[in-house]
């Protein structure tokens, strides 16, 4: 007895009858689409798109909730929060700084390590750039396709590495670096359009509501910078001047010095600066004493106490170029120093002191004096600025 067709259908599913309809080439359709999909997601370390920019999301907010307090966000922190391998992190990290910059115009920043006596400032800040260029290109092969129908595929082992195990492999690499796994947010607007979106412009209000404190209009307030005590923009001010005192002494200044510079302003150590962010719940002012220490709680200062053999129950303090300098650079405080030295001078006036003469009798115009003023600070730092 002759088997039936649908009979011989089945005992061969490669074949195709002629004549049917094609749905062999749907299935190779399917096919293809399924492994077009396996080698997009070949640089996902195994996760699907949708899984990535829910993590990529919670990242994010990680990040704001951490600046906010201006606390780093600490990668192995992120490892733990998200409940993912530690080598998923550059992937994930890869898609939220795509979400930062194209939405809120900013970008996470690995924190450079800390600066310990005797060290060459230089060289640390050339290791961590190469470090952090790695990084950059371990996550952009990561997200890259290897071609149609090749992919990579985790092992087991490497899919479970915790953050201390990935760590181990660098070293054992020599990859390692200056790795702090401390990342804070920066803003990458342009410096014109953060002035332009800071410019007050209050919006007309027929009945104010009474006792509200009514909103300047700016897209940008900086009064509401972050939650902490130091949110005050007249802090910020104190802080930017700070910065700039310890850059131009060669990123390291002792304590007397600095307090010596800020007496000038009538700034002593128990000044109490009566100022706090709007939005903290701490608004007890600072003493500048306590505005300094929180400045090193916060990485823009770096407080090192040396042992004194005179006195080892004293031992003197140091203040240091903060690890927050990927936020407020060399070349940022430069140009701040920049501004207010030839703020409201005209281009073609001569040096202060100095009365207007011939082009050829010594008489530095604006132009050179700010350029002798930047060799100047790159001779304090002991190099280009960096930024």
């Amino acid at each position: 007895m002759p088997r039936s067709s649908s009979t011989q259908s089945q005992s061969q599913p490669g074949r195709r009858r002629r004549g049917a309809p094609a749905e062999g080439e749907e299935e190779e359709e399917v096919n293809m689409t399924s492994e077009e999909e396996a080698t997009a997601t070949q640089g996902t370390k195994g996760m699907s798109e949708e899984v990535l920019k829910k993590k990529a999301a919670k990242l994010i907010r990680l990040a704001f909730a951490s600046e906010l307090n201006k606390k780093p966000l600490k990668r192995a922190d992120v490892s733990t929060t998200l409940k993912q391998p530690a080598n998923h992190f550059p992937v994930v990290l890869s898609k939220a700084q795509e979400t930062l910059k194209k939405v809120f115009g900013m970008e996470l920043v690995e924190l450079k390590q800390k600066y310990k006596a005797g060290d060459d400032l230089r060289e640390i800040e050339r290791q961590h750039d190469e470090a952090v260029a790695s990084q950059t290109a371990e996550a952009t092969q990561a997200t890259q396709k290897k071609g149609k129908g090749r992919r990579r595929q985790d092992s087991e082992d490497e899919s479970e590495e915790s953050e201390e195990e990935v760590v181990e492999k660098k070293k054992k690499k020599g990859k390692a670096g200056p790795s702090t796994g401390l990342f804070i947010l920066r803003s990458i607007l342009a410096p014109k359009l953060v002035n332009q979106m800071a410019d007050p412009q209050p919006i007309p209000v027929e009945h104010p509501v009474q006792d509200e404190e009514p909103d300047n209009g700016a897209l940008l307030d900086w009064q509401n910078g972050d939650s902490t005590q130091s949110g005050h923009i007249a802090l910020l001010g104190i802080r930017t001047i700070i910065l700039c005192l310890v850059m131009s002494n060669g990123r390291v200044m002792t304590d007397e010095q600095l307090k010596l510079f800020l007496r000038r302003l009538s700034l002593e150590e128990d000044t109490v600066l009566p100022y706090h962010s709007r939005t903290s719940p701490n608004t007890t002012p600072l003493t500048l004493q306590k505005y300094l220490d929180l400045l090193d709680r916060q990485h823009y200062l770096q407080k090192v106490r040396i042992p004194n053999p005179a006195a080892l129950d004293s031992p003197s303090i140091e203040w240091r170029w903060g690890q927050r300098q990927v936020e407020f650079s060399e070349q940022a405080a430069a140009t701040f120093i920049e501004n207010v030295m030839f703020h409201g001078r005209e281009e073609d006036a001569p040096a202060p002191g100095r009365r207007r003469a011939g082009a050829n009798d010594g008489v530095l115009d604006i132009a050179e004096q700010k350029k002798r003023m930047r060799k100047n600070l790159e001779r304090a730092v002991g190099g280009d600025l960096t930024g």
